[in-house]
């Protein structure tokens, strides 16, 4: 089940892919990605702490590890904000999220 409320940054690095499967990490290198953490809990990393994931990440494309990540409650809720509806929360996990 989805968090209702922003977790805070410690907390939601301690807690368990499994467990935030309901939420994204936005990931940002010399791209943009979104990541649903269902698939990352799919491929066996349910019991992994999303630390452990954050620190092992490294970009598809030039190899490097992330400039920044956060933790989104859903990437697709960033339209419905634009027409009045509440926008999702964002944790800053990993870097200066505000480029």
């Amino acid at each position: 089940m989805p968090l209702s409320a922003s977790p805070d940054r410690m907390l939601a690095l301690a807690g368990t892919i499994g467990t935030l499967r309901g939420h994204w990490l936005e990931v940002r290198c010399c791209r943009c990605v979104s990541i649903p953490l269902l698939l990352v809990a799919r491929a066996g990393h349910g019991g992994r702490t999303l630390g452990d994931v954050v620190l092992r990440l490294r970009c598809s494309a030039c190899g490097q590890a992330p400039r920044s990540v956060e933790l989104v409650e859903d990437p697709a809720r960033d339209g419905a904000a634009l027409y009045g509806g509440r926008p999702p929360w964002r944790v800053a996990l990993l870097g200066n999220i505000a480029e």
